[in-house]
């Protein structure tokens, strides 16, 4: 019946109905491809912005200790399992331990700005105020960029899993991406440290 239908057709006519439908699914694969492409290049770039932020956290932990120590003698573990945290977080091979050690740093930070609520001449300190200030400034910075990473991944995967996506990360062998997540600790990271005076 095809043959049938086909041969009262021009070739020509086939031919440039070939080619026509060959050139869309190449523009189409193509499109495809750079989006695949854009959204990996976005999801880099995100999770670089987190480490951007984590960096700079961990520039001022050593200048708040430093500030508590002083006021705080008696809470010497809580200040020192900080800076475990910290060095830990820095050490952390992979984006996932990373990840687990970080949660881990903003736990303890938060213990240190709490337990800090014990002590007025502290609290008092212009320099402290200073610092918590920018740490609750640097928490909600990462807790945005955090949220970035996560819609850009989410992104990422939707691509990936629908057509033709799925096609083209089949072709080039492309996995779907892990979201920024810490697990059990997610709640106290997602909120920020508090900050009285």
């Amino acid at each position: 019946m095809l043959n049938d239908l086909l041969a009262g057709v021009d070739p020509f006519y086939i031919h440039v109905g070939g080619g026509v439908a060959a050139a869309l699914l190449v523009v189409i694969g193509v499109a495809s491809y750079n989006r695949i492409a854009k959204l990996a290049s976005l999801c880099d770039r995100a999770r670089a912005d987190i480490d951007v932020q984590l960096r700079q956290r961990h520039d001022m932990i050593p200048n708040l200790v430093e500030s508590v120590r002083g006021f705080a003698q008696h809470e010497r573990a809580v200040i020192d399992s900080l800076m475990t945290a910290r060095a830990a977080a820095m050490r952390a091979a992979t984006p996932q331990d990373r990840d687990k050690a970080e949660g881990e740093v903003s736990t303890r930070l938060g213990f240190i700005l709490t337990t800090v609520e014990n002590y007025p001449e502290v609290k008092g300190s212009l320099h402290f105020t200073q610092l918590s200030r920018e740490i609750a400034d640097v928490e909600h910075k990462i807790s945005a960029t955090r949220r970035f990473f996560n819609m850009t991944v989410a992104e990422y995967n939707a691509t990936l899993i629908q057509f033709p996506g799925v096609v083209i990360a089949w072709l080039l062998r492309v996995n779907r991406r892990a979201l920024f997540d810490i697990g059990p600790q997610r709640e106290a990271v997602e909120q920020a440290p508090a900050v009285r005076f």
